[in-house]
């Protein structure tokens, strides 16, 4: 089975609309481990615990915000084989590709089977994430 591992829902739509494929087809990551404990996931329970506690116990806490589950990311990254790692230059990208290490060594996966697209690489698509996606793409 073949995951895209993208950050954000925002990202992942519009790539979905542009690959053509089901929300299931991506592992969508929704934290920002940039701030706030970062710790092993030997034990999932508590890691996801410790990042929930996290963003609803301090200043960037928002009432109704939705974050894509980090249970669901990780089922995805379990059950896959193969991913297309969907990556931008920023803080938060890179932390989660180090972090993504650890994971898929707790997974026993291997990048043999992972494609890694750089988002942002052409300076002719600064306008939108949209533009720079397509650009990927074709």
């Amino acid at each position: 089975m073949h995951k895209h591992i993208i950050e954000g829902l925002s990202a992942t739509g519009t790539l979905r609309m542009h690959l053509h494929e089901p929300l299931e087809n991506f592992a969508v990551f929704e934290d920002y481990f940039a701030i706030g404990p970062l710790s092993a996931v030997a034990d999932e329970e508590k890691f996801i615990a410790a990042r929930s506690a996290f963003w609803n116990n301090n200043v960037f806490h928002v009432d109704g915000f939705t974050h894509y589950p980090l249970n669901e990311f990780l089922g995805h990254i379990k059950t896959a084989d193969h991913f297309t790692l969907w990556l931008s230059p920023g803080t938060h990208d890179q932390i989660m590709w180090a972090w993504l290490t650890h994971l898929f060594d707790l997974y026993g996966k291997t990048w043999k089977n992972v494609q890694v697209k750089h988002l942002f690489n052409d300076e002719r698509y600064y306008c939108s994430l949209g533009s720079r996606l397509i650009a990927q793409i074709q």
